[in-house]
């Protein structure tokens, strides 16, 4: 940011920056309602034990799908409060790289699991899917200034699609009066972030690593921008760190 001139171009790095964790937010979502059925409404045994079930599963899919990068651990304040998993929609915590390769292992899960006569079931299972063939694509973007016009077009076509798939499931919960599968303003975004495919790889700006880098930059600009409108919010943000830097240089 520092290096940029241009307002113009200021905006549009700072607009990249706040989409870096789009994607890893809707897994952290999708993933906690995912878990939160499976140890709350599917399994059998108590909270605890069932758990420990999924997570035993969990890591036999790592060891099927031959994935590295893993969680260590699961457990149920990981994604739900345990005295009150019923008041509030569940998230599933971690790093961003390993929500990412936690999916196929979750699909892996359900697919063992599922109802096949249950239609809330049947999209949850293809929710897992798209969400996989989402990540799928953008990660074989991850070293390319560029998506080919084909696969922003199927990017398009799979995020639609898991949208829909989405909105479905929040209706299912809705009726029964489940709080599951929050939807929060990043799924609109992530609608956004395909127009941004067919100009420039979605890696560009989302990626999985810099975590530290992007919670920094979001308490520097919290601490900024309090009770001001979202359009001033870049302007303000530079203005600041001139100012900063201008003590700086007066040796203050």
């Amino acid at each position: 940011i520092i290096s940029i001139i241009s307002k113009k171009n200021i905006i549009s790095i700072i607009s990249i920056i706040s989409s870096i964790s789009i994607i890893s937010s809707i897994s952290n979502i999708s993933a906690g309602s995912v878990i939160w059925l499976l140890v709350y409404r599917m399994f059998p045994g108590s909270p605890k034990d069932n758990m420990a079930e999924v997570w035993a599963m969990v890591q036999a899919a790592y060891a099927h799908l031959d994935i590295k990068n893993q969680f260590g651990n699961l457990l149920l304040n990981w994604f739900t409060d345990p005295d009150s998993y019923n008041s509030h929609y569940p998230k599933l915590k971690g790093k961003a790289g390993d929500i990412k390769n936690l999916i196929g292992p979750m699909l892996w899960v359900w697919t063992q699991k599922y109802d096949r006569e249950n239609d809330m079931h049947q999209n949850v299972r293809q929710l897992l899917e798209l969400l996989l063939e989402i990540t799928n694509l953008i990660d074989k973007y991850a070293h390319e200034l560029f998506m080919s016009r084909e696969d922003s077009k199927s990017l398009r076509a799979t995020i639609d699609e898991f949208l829909k798939t989405y909105c479905s499931l929040c209706d299912s919960a809705d009726r029964d009066e489940e709080l599951l599968w929050n939807m929060v303003p990043k799924f609109h975004w992530l609608w956004h972030l395909v127009d941004r495919s067919f100009w420039l790889s979605p890696r560009r700006g989302a990626c999985w690593i810099d975590e530290t880098f992007v919670g920094i930059m979001k308490r520097i600009a919290a601490a900024c921008v309090r009770r001001m409108q979202l359009h001033e919010v870049p302007t303000a943000i530079m203005r600041k760190w001139r100012w900063g830097m201008h003590a700086d240089r007066l040796g203050f």
